[in-house]
């Protein structure tokens, strides 16, 4: 399902953008590839904890991969406020689904949405081909993780908020910053009347 996308800027040289090349398939930067996401946790935001359960997060995936996605992402840990998860059950929620969906679709583009290199390190030995770091390398050693098993790292940001090293479960250390549709802005903590309607 990769397609042709709008014009990018081409570079000084006036070639293409970098490319990506993940379990043989080639990610060029004029192109769109369809990703689904895949929450395997029982107070996600977005789906409720819908796809926490094996069976469920395995079914979706399948019905993601039929659809004709490229990628298939898949998180152990809230986005924002929410109970503390430690290393250990994060693995237990994203290895195991790795190593099936692996079996299961052997062409399908794997991510881990991850900021810590002992997942990230036991996903990439289960099957992942790419790390998804929302946390901007809060753990250096999960680009070490990347470059040894050879997977494509994304770094990208928290909204401003730093996640601490060992995470608490303070709002203002785990908050991921969103924009908040119940009072129209980027609240600089949890917004719990808008978000308790909402589920941003």
């Amino acid at each position: 399902m990769v397609t042709d996308g709008p014009g990018t800027p081409e570079t000084e040289a006036g070639r293409e953008p970098g490319t990506l090349r993940l379990r043989g398939r080639t990610f060029a930067g004029r192109r769109f590839a369809v990703m689904g996401v895949i929450n395997r946790t029982p107070d996600s935001f977005y789906d409720r904890g819908a796809t926490y359960a094996m069976e469920a997060a395995l079914a979706s995936a399948d019905h993601a991969v039929a659809a004709g996605v490229d990628v298939i992402d898949v998180g152990g840990v809230k986005a924002g406020y929410g109970a503390h998860v430690d290393e250990a059950e994060e693995v237990r929620r994203t290895v195991p689904f790795v190593r099936e969906l692996r079996d299961r679709h052997p062409d399908v583009v794997i991510s881990v949405d991850t900021w810590r290199a002992g997942v990230g390190r036991a996903c990439a030995e289960a099957g992942a081909d790419m790390i998804n770091d929302t946390w901007a390398g809060a753990d250096s050693d999960l680009a070490r993780v990347a470059a040894e098993f050879g997977t494509g790292l994304v770094c990208s940001h928290s909204g401003g908020w730093l996640r601490a090293p060992t995470p608490t479960a303070c709002a203002t250390r785990t908050w991921s910053r969103t924009w908040c549709p119940g009072c129209a802005s980027w609240p600089s903590a949890p917004c719990r009347s808008a978000c308790a309607r909402t589920g941003s």
